[in-house]
């Protein structure tokens, strides 16, 4: 069993040449929250990316720019459905903020998560 911490990539952006963590990469506040939620209930921790799924916070990643349109969601969330099978993830804890441009993200975690069958518990940032 594997229970994982999870929130959405931000589009505040580290815009250094090369690879870094995602975890660095982004920069938006919401990142270094849940992050910081994750190392104290000693989880791993993951970002959903629009452009990547579902990877873990340390995965190399390059700059680049990209939002999740609404046409591109049903094709992410197949790519994220393989990535919580690859990863033998059973469950998912979901931060999210309550505002549109977080909507096409929370569909994509909420429709995996249902077709892979894991449990996914959401949790609302205060912003």
């Amino acid at each position: 069993k594997m229970k994982i911490i999870c929130t959405i990539c931000s589009r505040r952006k580290q815009e250094d040449v090369g690879l870094l963590p995602a975890e660095e990469r982004y920069t938006g506040e919401h990142i270094f929250v849940v992050k910081k939620i994750a190392k104290e209930f000693g989880l791993p921790f993951y970002i959903l990316s629009g452009k990547y799924g579902l990877i873990p916070g340390s995965k190399q990643i390059p700059y680049y720019d990209y939002y999740l349109e609404d046409n591109a969601i049903d094709d992410l969330v197949k790519k994220v459905i393989n990535q919580i099978q690859t990863e033998k993830i059973t469950e998912m804890e979901f931060y999210f903020e309550n505002k549109a441009s977080w909507f096409p993200y929370r569909s994509v975690i909420e429709k995996a998560a249902k077709r892979a069958g894991i449990v996914l518990n959401n949790h609302e940032l205060l912003q």
